[in-house]
């Protein structure tokens, strides 16, 4: 990963727990183009350890404080300024190693980041189609022009300044099951529902009812999921699912809210004719 413009000195950062299928993947591909590794693991119990500080400059362990806090946290202790951000899942490509490669050696005026296409393999294919692709995400940034930022869900670098874009992919690799899927489901939905009552967003029953088809249709329709067979139908189902998920957390959350004022309401029913 050395470099001949000391300007672009990279540092590869990533948080895990509990990935010890996935992340020596992500750790051998950030070896390929960073000068320095930084992992943030929140005390997992699998081998997840042992494989982050074979190939980690720094490796630390700190307890989980969501998304947001601990990418912000693993951002700070990279000693370069510029920043490659992977998940434990998720691989360069051998076209970005080769483009990253080349940036690194070049000069020339820099944008504050660059947006970068991501691929991800679902079902035994590459998916190019639904809202899972490109999926262009701000991977490779200058950790001095910005912060992590956004909600308990969908957290990402904001930077000040131009942003340029990598052709190349950065490979996600999803869901091993659908029990995974599941999972991840139940968690995410019950954050992303949080994050929407944090902003003020109520859900009515038109709302509940609509929008998961309408999600659908996006994605297997009008983003073309229904080239990928039937991998692009479950992508399309799986998306409806996530937002009806969602909502029915969201509507959820505001009737126990109404329940609670009405048990502390000096009134405990109906009145009697």
């Amino acid at each position: 990963g050395s470099t001949l413009n000391p300007e672009r000195r990279l540092c590869g950062v990533l948080i895990a727990f509990n990935e010890e299928a996935k992340v020596e993947g992500a750790l051998k591909s950030l070896q390929a183009v960073c000068d320095e590794i930084v992992v943030v693991d929140s005390f997992s119990t699998d081998g997840t350890p042992g494989i982050c500080r074979r190939y980690a400059t720094r490796f630390v362990q700190r307890e989980w404080e969501g998304y947001l806090r601990q990418k912000q946290y693993a951002t700070d202790l990279a000693e370069c300024d510029w920043v490659l951000s992977l998940d434990a899942d998720e691989k360069l490509s051998v076209g970005l190693t080769r483009e990253i490669s080349r940036w690194k050696n070049q000069s020339g005026r820099l944008p504050s980041g660059y947006l970068i296409p991501r691929m991800t393999y679902f079902m035994g294919r590459w998916i190019r189609h639904t809202t899972w692709y490109p999926d262009r995400q701000l991977r490779l940034f200058r950790r001095s022009a910005g912060r992590w930022a956004g909600g308990r869900v969908h957290e990402s670098f904001r930077v000040r300044g131009e942003v340029g874009r990598m052709r190349e992919h950065i490979h996600h690799y999803t869901y091993a099951s659908m029990s995974e899927y599941l999972e991840q489901l139940q968690r995410f939905s019950t954050l992303a529902a949080k994050d929407s009552r944090d902003r003020g967003i109520h859900v009515g029953l038109w709302r509940l009812a609509l929008a998961p088809p309408a999600v659908f249709l996006k994605n297997f329709v009008l983003r073309a999921g229904f080239l990928e067979g039937g991998a692009g139908f479950l992508i399309s189902a799986m998306a409806a699912t996530s937002t009806l998920f969602k909502h029915a957390k969201l509507w959820e959350m505001e009737r126990i809210e109404d329940h609670a004022s009405l048990w502390n309401s000096p009134h405990d029913g109906p009145d009697r004719e």
